[in-house]
């Protein structure tokens, strides 16, 4: 999976080697954090007895345009320990790539606090004298997660082969909402894609400064749900629920 983030300025940036980390953008001005299973990982297959090397998710008709004898480069990155395009031939094959992105899963979080996947949001609302919606105060900082293990192959003393076994994308952020007569309700959320599960999961922890007692609706996918909740000013209530199974 990639990330694509669009900025107020109008402005897109894409996961690519400049912006590896989210550390490096400037959050107080996203519109909308996404996240794609491209399958980038398994986009390129190539052959070692032969040395060819071929790309799905290209444009078939910007392919066969193409002149004989075209080329692209690869550098080391020892630090990253692959190889990786030079800038120049990545741009190229951006350019002779399908722009399909549209058809792929997603996960995405947009700046009000709500959370999209597939286009079906997620969010959640407290009734009490007055409906409270956890959402539509602007995010200013959010954080991007990915869990993952490396494996070894051995048949020696020295490793010959290296896994790295992704299990968990997650996409979460911290938000103090505040309403009217000094009420705060702090808002602990997640969007959790499960690969090995293959299934999407919400998650959140609520609490407020002030006692509360109503109800709560959560909204996620094509499910919504109203339950009484009680709330004392400090205490954590926590929320967990199943979005989608892909």
């Amino acid at each position: 999976m990639y990330w694509i983030v669009k900025m107020k300025d109008g402005s897109v940036i894409k996961q690519s080697e400049k912006y590896y980390s989210t550390k490096l953008i400037d959050k107080k001005n996203f519109v909308s954090f996404k996240l794609i299973d491209g399958n980038d990982e398994t986009i390129a297959y190539f052959d070692k007895s032969t040395g060819k090397l071929k790309f799905s998710h290209l444009d078939y008709s910007k392919l066969m345009s193409l002149a004989d004898g075209e080329e692209i480069k690869f550098k080391f990155n020892k630090e990253l320990e692959c190889f990786i395009l030079d800038e120049k031939s990545l741009e190229f094959l951006d350019s002779i790539s399908l722009k399909n992105e549209e058809d792929y899963f997603y996960l995405e979080l947009l700046y009000n606090g709500i959370f999209n996947v597939n286009g079906y949001q997620v969010y959640m609302k407290l009734h009490a004298d007055n409906t409270y919606e956890l959402f539509n105060q602007e995010i200013e900082d959010f954080k991007y997660l990915v869990t993952a293990n490396e494996d070894f192959y051995s048949n020696s003393v020295q490793p010959k082969r290296k896994f790295v076994n992704i299990s968990e994308y997650k996409i979460q952020y911290n938000k103090v909402f505040q309403y009217g007569g000094g009420l705060e309700i702090e808002v602990f959320s997640s969007l959790i894609f499960d690969v090995q599960k293959r299934l999407v999961l919400f998650e959140s922890i609520i609490s407020s400064n002030k006692e509360i007692k109503g109800s709560l609706e959560v909204v996620y996918g094509l499910n919504k749900e109203i339950n009484p909740i009680e709330m004392v000013a400090g205490e954590k209530k926590q929320i967990k629920k199943l979005v989608v199974v892909l």
